[in-house]
């Protein structure tokens, strides 16, 4: 398990997730440091090709945000052999978030149960100010090998 104030990178083979994979050319290589018991951040810089109307980032754009933050703090307490799927997932939108600056995409651990998980997320400012407020619910999932892996 990662400790407080550890670096959260998902490098591992084959990681194929459009938010953290650090081996997809076209990920967003997204990086979390642990921050509290149940809770992670990263510091983020939106590039300009997710921006929607008046030039702030897209508001699907932002879910992925959010959505990699639920999913990243429940990873800290996944059980082995597992993940989870994100199966509800809401948002409110506050203020606009700009592209091509520094945010904080931040995500925690509510609760667990033997179903999943129940997490809330922030997009924030530099100064701390919340932009995106989201919640999620994920449910775990047992890894299975593929038929071209057995």
């Amino acid at each position: 398990m990662n400790a407080i104030g550890e670096t959260i990178v998902f490098d591992l083979r084959g990681n194929e997730c459009f938010g953290c994979s650090q081996e997809r050319s076209d990920s967003l290589a997204m990086v979390f440091t642990r921050t509290a018991e149940k809770t992670v951040e990263a510091t983020y810089s939106v590039p300009a090709a997710y921006r929607g109307m008046g030039g702030v980032v897209h508001g699907g754009f932002q879910a992925v945000l959010v959505d990699e933050a639920v999913s990243v703090a429940a990873y800290l307490f996944w059980p082995p052999e597992t993940y989870t799927v994100t199966t509800d997932l809401s948002l409110s939108y506050k203020r606009p978030v700009p592209v091509e600056q520094p945010i904080v995409v931040r995500g925690e651990l509510l609760e667990e149960d033997e179903q999943g998980f129940r997490a809330t997320a922030a997009i924030l400012d530099s100064s701390g100010t919340i932009l995106t407020e989201g919640a999620a619910r994920q449910r775990k999932r047992r890894y299975r090998k593929s038929a071209a892996a057995q």
